[in-house]
């Protein structure tokens, strides 16, 4: 799975920095239906990105989540 760095586009997923220079970046491991990770290698993951801001795609693990290439 790659490490993507969302940058200025999602603020508040900035690295940490902590006092002494020691940077803690956060990680973000996404459950995905078999149909999304097929848009994703189809369309690309910047795609996926815009497909997960539009539906408001939860930050929080929710195992009853629909999907969304589905939906």
């Amino acid at each position: 799975m790659p490490v993507v760095s969302l940058g200025e586009d999602y603020p508040g997923v900035d690295p940490l920095i902590c006092k002494d220079g020691t940077k803690i970046n956060f990680l973000w491991a996404i459950p995905m239906y078999k149909e999304e990770i097929e848009y994703k290698l189809e369309e690309g993951f910047e795609e996926m990105l815009d497909l997960m801001t539009e539906v408001n795609f939860p930050r929080v693990l929710d195992p009853k989540r629909p999907n969304y290439v589905e939906s």
